[in-house]
């Protein structure tokens, strides 16, 4: 059974939904990409996915970021 993310996980994932690089990530965040790479790792697995559109369908399919209209 996948786990609950973490407060710090959704915010990097909310991050990556919108298309942010490890970089962009880790320079909002102020955190390391090294450390960004690694909450990536664990949103996999956790949420039992391999793939980074595989995380994001699985995000957005159960509520964790909502699409934002331009």
């Amino acid at each position: 059974m996948p786990r609950a993310l973490t407060t710090r996980e959704l915010d990097v994932l909310r991050l990556l939904c919108q298309g942010l690089s490890a970089r962009e990530i880790a320079a909002a965040l102020g955190i390391s990409p090294y450390t960004v790479a690694a909450h990536r790792a664990n949103i996999k697995k956790a949420t039992g996915t391999r793939k980074t559109a595989q995380l994001i369908v699985h995000a957005l399919e159960r509520g964790l970021v909502r699409l934002q209209a331009d």
